[in-house]
């Protein structure tokens, strides 16, 4: 899909960076707040060593832990959003979301593709036929009569037909 990879690159960019922001931003609340790590796993109910290793990037918390610092600090959850504050830093002008006409015909596509999948099943190899004379050509017919078989099963799910003996 054009613009997606875009997308993903200005999304992916600098991660460690952002996630060292996070662990910035948690650490800053905390201090702010006059606290020290024992008392922020007490009040959250969490070890201190899971805020330790938050503040210094070594554990990724969850969207619930960190709506759940926050307001144990009385800011909002998008005082730790860092992605949005990177492109503001870039100067990107464009918007992270996804138009809605976009998103919805994307939905409809992966859609359409998860029920090929579901009714074709994966894709077939066809594989070369082999040369000369003996085994090998043997079991090559021996190969396509399997898909073959294989074909007219699926054939006989869709339409609710019992297969035909091969």
């Amino acid at each position: 899909m054009p613009g997606t990879r875009g997308f993903l690159e200005r999304l992916q960019r600098n991660t460690t960076r952002r996630s060292e922001r996070v662990a910035d931003l948690l650490k800053k609340a905390r201090t702010e707040l006059k606290l020290t790590q024992p008392q922020v796993g007490e009040i959250l109910g969490w070890h201190q060593s899971d805020v330790s290793k938050m503040e210094t990037g070594d554990r990724t918390p969850t969207v619930v832990e960190l709506e759940n610092f926050a307001l144990m600090c009385g800011k909002q959850l998008d005082y730790f959003a860092t992605c949005k504050a990177q492109f503001e830093a870039e100067g990107s002008k464009k918007s992270l979301a996804i138009p809605p006409e976009k998103f919805f015909r994307r939905r409809r596509a992966a859609e359409r593709q998860a029920a090929f999948r579901r009714r074709f099943g994966k894709r077939r190899t066809k594989r070369p036929p082999p040369t000369g004379p003996g085994k090998l050509t043997d079991a090559y017919n021996e190969f396509l009569a399997q898909q073959e078989i294989k074909r007219l099963q699926r054939l006989a799910r869709m339409r609710k037909f019992p297969p035909k003996d091969a």
